[in-house]
């Protein structure tokens, strides 16, 4: 696998599913001033790198949400994005993949899908909250269980029901040279979802 300067997507946000986007997200508890950006990026300008951090100041301390820049690849309907650091996380709070969902370009409308994971049977299944602009999901990596549970996702488009398997791991690329999360985002088949997943009919989504 080859990597490039200009392969590097520099942005917030990255085409996952129809009107869908994924971002990752590293979190501190600083003002992005004294965030030191990583030598992959070592070619953009400053500014460019303060453009991916967003910082909130509140009373007594700042914290700073660092969007990470990714290199993607597709193999048919399978979905890959190398995030890499933007800054040195050596003092990072934690890290989140983040799920931004906007209305279609040509339906204006926000396209129907539902989640959900094996063991979260209790929980049953969960959507996008309710907005009427964007709207966004954030989940934990890695959470309680120490690893990512793979996020399983069920679309209808044109009355066609589909679904999709979202996983995410770390991975030392040695072309990269750099640990990067990889998300990967493939279709899957009925069979393979969790159950209350499969039994989920779309006339009852809010």
């Amino acid at each position: 696998m080859s990597f490039d300067q200009k392969s590097l997507m520099v942005q917030k946000y990255h085409s996952l599913l129809a009107d869908v986007s994924v971002g990752f997200e590293t979190s501190f508890a600083c003002e992005c001033r004294v965030l030191v950006p990583t030598h992959h990026v070592s070619f953009l300008p400053r500014q460019k790198v303060d453009e991916m951090i967003h910082t909130d100041t509140g009373a007594t301390q700042s914290f700073s949400r660092v969007y990470n820049p990714a290199f993607r690849m597709q193999d048919g309907d399978t979905r890959l994005f190398y995030f890499v650091p933007l800054v040195d996380e050596k003092n990072m709070l934690f890290h989140r993949v983040c799920l931004r969902q906007r209305k279609g370009r040509g339906t204006g409308e926000f396209q129907k899908m539902v989640f959900a994971r094996f063991g979260e049977e209790e929980k049953g299944v969960f959507w996008f909250p309710e907005r009427d602009d964007a709207r966004f999901l954030t989940l934990d990596y890695l959470g309680k269980t120490e690893r990512f549970l793979p996020l399983f996702i069920k679309t209808i488009e044109g009355g066609e029901v589909k679904y999709w398997c979202l996983s995410m791991r770390h991975v030392v690329d040695p072309e990269v040279g750099v640990l990067s999360v990889v998300v990967d985002l493939e279709p899957t088949i009925e069979a393979y979802v969790p159950e209350h997943l499969q039994e989920y009919e779309f006339c009852s989504q809010k």
